[in-house]
């Protein structure tokens, strides 16, 4: 259907997904994985893709326009594929249908102010660090802005980010529950991320006074252990 290349290592383990140990799939140095594990765990890229999913469909909803989940990935497929081509400098492989750029302004959102905000974010975290300028090609002194390795970087902070919405959407579509969860390494340190699948956000209605009770559910029938659910909230 969709061809995005590999840049992940992902498994499934009874229907948590893992990204575990050494995953993402690029040659780069360890001390420069390091850093972009690191920098992946603070800025959470793939939250931005994963939003312009949801975004889509709820507009599409609002304008009546009943589309398969396939129509609907491709719609955010194109529209993320042309934020990485126009305002990242990304180009995602693509064969399946020609860009449509009305897609990405229909949703009448200032995808470049965000994208700029997101990019400070990365570089200024990267910064504070010292040592993570000498990890990824810079000398102390440099100022990552500035430079083309600080775009690199930023560049594949996004493609990554991509990756892991793309991926979380492909292997959820089919899904009837209304959540899943992935666990993500990063170096020593690891999150686990819970989200409202495709079907979840279609019907986000049906659960909008009870969805405590369905997350609560969902995670108790997943084996985790609910310690406190005080200012539990949805995102």
């Amino acid at each position: 259907m969709f061809e995005i290349q590999n840049y992940i290592r992902k498994k499934s383990n009874n229907k948590i997904y893992l990204l575990s140990d050494d995953w993402i799939n690029i040659d780069l140095s360890e001390p420069y994985k390091g850093v972009l594990y690191s920098s992946l765990e603070y800025s959470k890229p793939e939250m931005f893709f994963y939003s312009i999913y949801k975004l889509i469909t709820q507009k599409l909803q609002k304008e009546n326009k009943l589309l398969s989940t396939n129509e609907i990935m491709e719609y955010y497929y194109a529209t993320s594929s042309q934020i990485l081509f126009e305002y990242c400098k990304v180009g995602i492989e693509n064969n399946s249908y020609n860009f449509n750029k009305n897609l990405m302004h229909k949703l009448d959102i200032d995808f470049e102010n965000y994208i700029i905000g997101l990019k400070k974010s990365i570089l200024d975290y990267i910064m504070a660090i010292p040592r993570n300028l000498l990890f990824i090609g810079l000398l102390p002194d440099d100022i990552p802005h500035f430079e083309p390795q600080g775009e690199q970087f930023f560049q594949i902070n996004m493609t990554i980010g991509f990756s892991i919405a793309t991926s979380r959407i492909f292997d959820e579509i089919n899904n009837t529950a209304f959540f899943g969860a992935e666990i993500v390494d990063y170096n020593q340190i690891s999150n686990i991320i819970f989200y409202l699948t495709p079907y979840g956000i279609i019907n986000i209605d049906e659960i909008k006074d009870i969805w405590k009770v369905k997350f609560e559910k969902f995670l108790i029938d997943n084996n985790f252990t609910i310690i406190n659910s005080t200012g539990l909230t949805p995102n």
